[in-house]
């Protein structure tokens, strides 16, 4: 539902306020704030409209920069072996259709930074509304939640030599050569460390002999 508009404010050991947000009322189940105080310890959170009360739940999961959350923290989402290994990249985002008879009762997990997939599980970062292991489906499997991977990164990386090395320079090579009447598409790639300085033809991304290339 709709939250009203609110103040955030980050207290310190001493419950000294050294940081504050303002947040306009929003749709939706699932906001995230953070501040630069590295002696932040406690947050207090007071609405706008102190003469407007309605009944609700609000859950608020912290964790300092740099800190990993404990693993017993975390929540389970069970997948089975081929999309967890293919979905266990840290900070992909998890579509998790509605349970319920309202259109707009989905959300969104997001895939912690632990090892994962080897079982067939994915440990995300805790889900402001739990689901059970079995959602109820009616007698119907129609009913039953569904789960999509929002994400599709692909990342092409080279290999990193230290500032001393005499590879220092050099990185990846990606090359489509002597195809010219195959029709070659990349999109949504991330290149990093790519390419071979003083070295001819060692780019990046290359397209060797493949004639018309848009």
């Amino acid at each position: 539902g709709r939250l009203h508009d609110f103040d955030i404010w980050f207290l310190d050991e001493e419950k000294d306020v050294v940081d504050s947000i303002f947040s306009s009322g929003h749709m939706g189940s699932r906001k995230t704030f953070s501040t630069d105080y590295v002696n932040a310890r406690y947050v207090k959170i007071q609405l706008r409209d102190t003469n407007c009360l309605q009944l609700g739940e609000v859950g608020i999961y912290g964790y300092l920069a740099g800190d990993t959350i404990p693993v017993e923290s975390l929540d389970v989402l069970t997948l089975g072996a081929d999309a967890a290994r293919c979905w266990s990249t840290k900070g992909s985002r998890i579509l998790l259709t509605s349970d319920t008879y309202e259109w707009d009762d989905s959300q969104y997990a997001i895939v912690a930074d632990v090892p994962n997939g080897a079982d067939g599980k994915l440990h995300m970062l805790p889900l402001p509304k739990k689901k059970t292991a079995a959602d109820e489906t009616f007698g119907f499997p129609d009913f039953a939640v569904e789960v999509a991977l929002l994400d599709r990164s692909l990342v092409i990386r080279g290999e990193k030599e230290g500032s001393d090395s005499e590879f220092a320079n050099l990185g990846g090579h990606f090359i489509v050569l002597h195809t010219p009447h195959v029709h070659q598409h990349l999109e949504g790639a991330l290149l990093q460390n790519m390419g071979q300085q003083g070295r001819l033809g060692r780019y990046p991304l290359h397209f060797h002999m493949s004639e018309s290339v848009h």
